[in-house]
């Protein structure tokens, strides 16, 4: 690659074009100070894509614009180019700048982009980082005495750099990878302790629905066998029931031969026999009548609950759980009337206990019972009268010490109720102060759990929006290059014809030039095609101010052999407009548009170059028009339509598709502007997107901080409640402690009495000693009558012992029986508490809801009904007892009637109780057979006859089985205690989201791993280059070091050979005669021509194409300068230097010199001089 021309415009303070061709390989440039020589330096650093204002010398991009001088205006743009033969093709690169920020590159004319640009540059070895530029920093860089500072070097000529910055965006991957590593890792502790929860509560869910399963199958058989059971002895007792009857009926007959009062009170009594089955048949209808009116008002209930499935748009959850407080609402209501039922019934049999004591002759051990309570009171009262006579005595002392006891007791009852009104009123306070924390606890976790769901919200926004960032930045990144590429394409001019080209590179030297056609105009969107092709070449045509100064132009390019140009003289161009009349005729054509001077705009004072291209060229919308309007102006003028079709003057026609001309003025200028307005409401865009990005950023960590408060807040709250319990926990035992102590004390006062009671117990004393003594005398009596009553009463007791211990086993299975329902209903209001206190935050909307659900007309009409029938049942109870009482009445007149009869009463008696026992025992079977069947449908909704069909009947040897397993299945259930049946669904959402998360993480840790792996590689590569560098470098440097110093010594070594990724570089040389010595130890001159011979080493390795030295031997003496130049004149056969200096020996080794001056304050100026051609001259004349 060879340098060709280096081309500035607008740079700095280069107000105009200025070139640098660059025809030999050692080129100087010279001036004085200030005048501008380093903005070159600037110029190449720019155009070779520096994007620093600040390495510019500068503030802001806008900076490297020339600002304007006392007589010259300041300029848009600054532009910079670059010409280089590679493979014996000449190609342009041009960096363009606007005011307004607009930037662009162009490759040989044409619009690319940076990387594009920066690509190429790193091909051919220069960049603006590369040793293609070595300014005094960069020899101050190695004479500083910093080793890291020396080691950036040899890392720059190894190429490191790209490793570093990919190490870099690599490290800034893993920590955002990191950070959402970090951030799904809150989030997923949260889950996964939900999720361990929810799994344990599944777990018991799953457990307690197959308990219940089993349960169900075992105990709807146990049931089934037990209602089969007592149908069978129900049918047994009708056989037993018959028989007696029969006997009864024989018996009867027998007795109608007694007297006409016997027979009519056996007439009487067997009505009463009839009136009573009567009405126990009634009962029995009754109570039949009331089972079926029950489960009928329950099915209605049911469908009462069923019909709140269908309400509309109601959550889930509320469905749920107000379905699942329906049932254990209607369940409680069923248990309280199973409840109040079998109350009922054992106050039946309590009833019947008592009233069959009632009825029946007291028993022996009554007897028993009275005898020893009389032979006790003979005893006690014995005892009394001894204690009366020594409490007469003791009277009077207690009297004389009560009064003092009662007023230190009294005295200690109000100091012990003050300390238990005091830890009360702070007990108080602390069940206050539960409240509050527990209040705010719950409220702290409804708003935790409120606040992660908006957290893993803001999570996926925060995703979506950075991804349509990174779309946008990918878009506007291509249309910002693309637009770079024709700001640069049309900065560059490269579309230019080369003569064109050369004389708007003379307009500072020839006056009077303005510009081309194509730059003075303005046209609008929809005209551009149509002008495009209606200018064609003439878009290069150069305006100039009157002939004179085209002739100087044309002779210029004659002179310089540099091509042609096309002049349009202002002074003397000739106007050209159509005809009046034909214009007038032309404005009421259809299709007609405009003459094409008229749909531009530009200055006035170009009018006539305007006029004189495009005033006789009519603008149409289409061929067809055009055609027309061409008959009707006798094809005398050149039409062109809206898409470049063209009728020329004479008839010829020329059209067809339109193609991109790389030389095309206008349209570059048009496509510019469109981009520019695309890239200008994306970039918009973008910082809209930006700005939302930071606001759900700044949310973001908003909410990670309030939920970590939160999560502290609770945590003080959990400790206050800790504290709070212990505090309550003490004091509760102290007030226990005190109440003891106070009951005791007013115990103690009971004890001692009123003192007037002392006084009248004194006074009673006597007196009941005197009754004493009378009633033991009774008592003696009564223990005679009481032994003759006891003998009687034996003969009657057997029978009615049997009888009685039935009624209690009874009464003792009632009573069991109400104490599984208890503990059934308060299972079962514990439940409809917990659903009650979930659904208490959506009762207001439930309510509204609830309104349409008691539709069901028939419910109120059963109810009346079942109260009329449960009243009847009252009703007949009543009369069943009053017949029973009658009968009991028929009897004891039989009885006197006639003893003659007795025998026959005995029998008939004998029959009518084992009737009733009969009659009884068939009750209690209905009666149980019925509690089974209600059983069953309360508790598993299924009728007798289903069960009996869906259940296998269980052998006689499996029932003890069949009865430990429900028990054992119950307490199971009963053992897993409060099971939430929503767990299983729960369990499902949480998971979903748990594997979810997991698989993230998972994805994040493979990603952190491979990242990890890249820079662990990129270390080994950096390693590795850098050594290797280091060594060859090393090793030119000691050579060149000798070379320039005509001797001596020179090397390098690392500060830390372990650690290559950060060691230092340390500099030890010996000039001739001299020890070898670090580096600062040198003199200055020394130094620099050291600093010096490590750039020539490195240079020797890198090899760029071309080299730019600025004033790199200022720091030299003479001596070591003219070696500097020696080398440098040597090296530069193979390489191509431009060198900025001051030094006049350096200047005479260049072949050729430019100079920078400024003729006017603030512009500057490039004079070029051929030293070789110089010499020749002066050899020529000598």
């Amino acid at each position: 690659m060879k340098l060709k021309q280096i081309e500035i415009n607008g740079f700095k303070s280069f107000q105009s074009k200025s070139i640098i061709s660059i025809d030999s390989n050692l080129i100087g440039i010279v001036g004085p100070n200030g005048s501008g020589k380093s903005n070159i330096i600037d110029a190449i650093r720019w155009v070779l894509g520096e994007q620093s204002a600040k390495n510019l010398r500068g503030n802001s991009m806008n900076d490297i614009i020339f600002s304007g001088s006392e007589d010259k205006k300041s300029k848009n743009f600054a532009e910079v180019s670059i010409s280089f033969d590679l493979n014996e093709e000449e190609h342009v690169i041009t960096r363009r700048l606007y005011k307004n920020g607009d930037s662009e590159y162009l490759l040989d004319g044409k619009r690319s982009k940076l990387k594009d640009i920066t690509d190429i540059y790193l091909d051919l070895g220069v960049n603006k980082e590369s040793y293609s530029i070595i300014t005094q920093g960069k020899v101050d860089t190695i004479l500083s005495s910093k080793a890291q500072d020396r080691r950036i070097i040899i890392e720059e000529v190894a190429g490191i750099l790209k490793y570093k910055k990919k190490k870099r965006k690599s490290i800034l991957k893993l920590e955002r990878t990191q950070s959402n590593l970090n951030r799904l890792r809150d989030i997923f502790i949260e889950i996964e302790a939900r999720h361990k929860i929810l799994f344990e509560q599944k777990k018991l869910t799953e457990q307690y629905l197959k308990y219940v399963e089993d349960l169900k199958e075992k105990d709807i058989s146990l049931q089934v066998f037990n209602i089969k059971m007592f149908q069978n002895k129900m049918e047994e007792t009708q056989l037993q029931l018959d028989d007696l009857l029969n006997k009864k009926s024989d018996l009867e007959k027998q007795l109608l031969n007694l007297d006409n009062n016997i027979n009519n009170n056996k007439e009487e009594l067997h009505n009463n026999d009839n009136t009573y089955i009567e009405y126990k048949d009634r009962e029995l209808i009754l109570v039949e009548e009331i089972g079926k009116l029950e489960s009928t008002i329950k099915l209605y209930e049911e469908k009462k609950n069923s019909s709140s499935t269908i309400q509309k748009k109601l959550d889930e959850e509320i469905s749920i759980l107000k379905q699942k407080k329906d049932e254990k609402t209607e369940l409680d209501k069923i248990y309280k009337i199973e409840l109040k039922n079998i109350k009922r019934d054992l106050a039946k049999i309590s009833e019947k206990i008592k009233n069959e004591k009632s009825q029946t002759s007291i028993t022996i051990e009554e007897i028993d019972e009275v005898l020893d309570e009389f032979k006790n009171k003979y005893f006690n009262l014995v005892n009394q009268e001894s204690r009366l006579e020594n409490d007469i005595v003791l009277n009077e002392q207690m009297l004389i010490t009560k009064k003092h006891s009662i007023e230190e007791v009294n005295q200690e009852i109000n100091n012990l109720e003050y300390l238990l009104e005091d830890q009360r009123n702070e007990i108080d306070n602390l069940v206050s102060l539960r409240n509050k924390y527990e209040k705010e606890k719950f409220e702290l976790k409804e708003d935790r759990t409120l606040n992660l769901d908006k957290q893993i919200k803001l999570d996926e926004d925060r995703m979506d929006l950075i991804n349509n960032i990174s779309k946008g930045n990918d878009l506007f990144n291509a249309l910002n290059t693309k637009k770079v590429f024709l700001e640069n394409q049309y900065a560059s001019e490269t579309y230019y014809n080369v003569g064109v080209k050369e004389i708007l590179a003379q307009k500072e030297k020839i006056k009077g030039i303005y510009d081309v056609l194509a730059n003075v105009i303005t046209v609008k969107k929809e005209y551009v095609n149509a002008l495009d092709v209606a200018l064609v070449s003439n878009q290069q045509n150069i305006i100039v101010d009157n002939s004179n100064t085209a002739r100087l132009c044309v002779k210029h390019l004659k002179k310089i052999n540099k091509g042609r140009a096309t002049f349009l003289p202002l002074e003397n161009i000739k106007f050209r407009k159509i005809d009046n009349n034909i214009y007038e005729l032309l404005k009421k054509q259809v299709g007609f548009i405009d003459i094409a001077d008229k749909l531009v705009d530009f200055d006035k004072k170009f009018e006539g170059a305007v006029s004189n291209v495009l005033g006789l060229i009519i603008v149409c919308d289409n061929l067809f028009n055009a055609n027309k309007i061409a008959e009707i102006i006798e094809y005398r003028y050149r039409i062109i339509t809206l898409d470049g079709q063209v009728i020329n003057s004479g008839g010829s026609i020329s059209g067809g598709a339109m193609y991109k001309t790389s030389n095309s003025i206008i349209k570059y200028k048009s496509e510019l502007d469109n981009l520019s307005f695309k890239v200008v409401k994306l970039e918009s865009k973008l910082n809209k997107l930006k700005t939302e990005l930071k606001s759900l950023d700044e949310e973001y960590i908003t909410i990670k901080n309030y939920l970590v408060q939160l999560k502290d807040s609770e945590n003080q709250i959990d400790k206050n409640l800790t504290d709070n319990f212990i505090r309550l926990e003490s004091l509760q035992e102290k007030i226990l402690s005190l109440e003891t102590a106070l009951a005791n004390e007013k115990s103690k006062l009971n004890s001692f009495g009123d003192m007037n009671k002392l006084n009248a117990s004194r006074t009673k004393s006597k007196e009941k000693l005197i009754n004493i003594r009378k009633e033991l005398n009774l008592i003696n009596l009564r223990i005679d009558e009481e032994q003759k009553r006891k003998n009687t009463v034996s003969l009657e007791q057997n029978e009615q012992n049997e009888f009685i211990n039935e009624l209690f086993m009874e009464k003792s299975r009632l009573g069991e029986l109400i104490k599984f329902k208890e503990d059934l209903l308060a299972k079962n209001r514990e439940t409809i508490e917990e659903i009650e206190n979930r659904m208490s935050r959506l009762v207001f909307e439930n309510n509204k809801n609830l309104e349409n659900l008691n539709k069901v007309f028939e419910l109120p009409r059963y109810k009346n009904k079942l109260k009329k029938f449960i009243k009847e049942l009252s009703t007949v109870k009543e009369k069943i007892d009053d017949v029973a009482r009658q009968k009991h009445i028929l009897y004891s007149n039989d009885i006197r009637y006639s003893e003659q009869q007795k025998e026959y009463y005995d029998k008939l008696t004998k029959l009518n109780n084992e009737v009733e026992k009969i009659n009884i025992s068939r009750s209690q079977f209905s009666v149980k057979i019925e509690e089974m069947i209600i059983y069953l449908n309360t508790t598993y909704s299924i009728s007798y006859e289903a069960a009996e069909k869906m259940f296998n009947d269980i052998a006689i040897i499996d029932i003890s089985n069949y009865k430990g397993a429900v028990m054992e299945l119950k307490s199971k259930i009963n053992s897993l205690g409060n099971i939430n049946l929503n767990a299983l669904e729960e369990y499902t959402a949480i998971n979903e989201r748990y594997e979810f998360y997991k698989l993230e993480i998972d994805d994040l840790l493979g990603a952190k791993s491979k990242l990890e792996i890249t820079i662990a590689e990129i270390d080994d590569e950096v390693k590795e280059r850098f050594l290797t560098t280091f060594n060859i470098v090393s090793e030119h440097f000691s050579r060149i070091y000798r070379v320039l110093f005509r001797g001596g010594n020179a090397q390098m070594t690392l500060d830390n050979p372990d650690n290559l990724l950060e060691t230092g570089i340390n500099i030890l040389v010996s000039p001739p005669g001299k020890k070898l010595q670090m580096l600062s130890l040198l003199s200055g001159g020394e130094k620099a021509l050291t600093a010096l011979s490590l750039l020539f080493a490195i240079l020797e390795i890198k090899q760029p194409p071309f080299v730019i030295l600025d004033e790199v031997e200022a720091a030299l003496d003479d001596i070591n300068v003219l070696r500097f130049a020696k080398f440098l004149k040597t090296y530069s056969k193979e390489n191509q230097f431009l060198v900025i200096t001051h030094r006049r020996i350096t200047m005479e080794e260049m072949d050729k010199l430019y100079g920078v001056t400024m003729k006017e304050k603030g512009v500057s100026y490039i004079l070029s001089l051929d030293l070789n051609t110089i010499l020749k001259e002066d050899f020529i004349n000598e």
